[in-house]
């Protein structure tokens, strides 16, 4: 199932909100330009491009995210909230 590529509490929110826009993090095989205009395609905001660890810092609705789960190139997706040193 496509899902399984979204945080478990992720999936259930995205999946109950459609329509809702979320900030994700999503993981995928390559960030180059043509994966760009691919996850820009699922009408996903890209916000920045990560290459070090091949991912894009994207805004979408709940059905894009949906949607982006489930093309084979997406590894992982998760919500992008802040990050704090300890």
């Amino acid at each position: 199932m496509a899902t399984s590529k979204i945080e478990p509490g992720l999936a259930d929110t995205v999946r109950s909100q459609p329509h809702r826009s979320f900030d994700l993090l999503v993981r995928v095989d390559r960030a180059d330009d043509e994966r760009q205009a691919q996850v820009e395609a699922a009408s996903a905001i890209v916000r920045r491009r990560l290459t070090l660890v091949p991912t894009f810092a994207v805004t979408c609705t709940g059905s894009a995210a949906l949607h982006l789960a489930e093309q084979p190139w997406v590894q992982r997706i998760e919500d992008d909230g802040p990050v704090y040193a300890l």
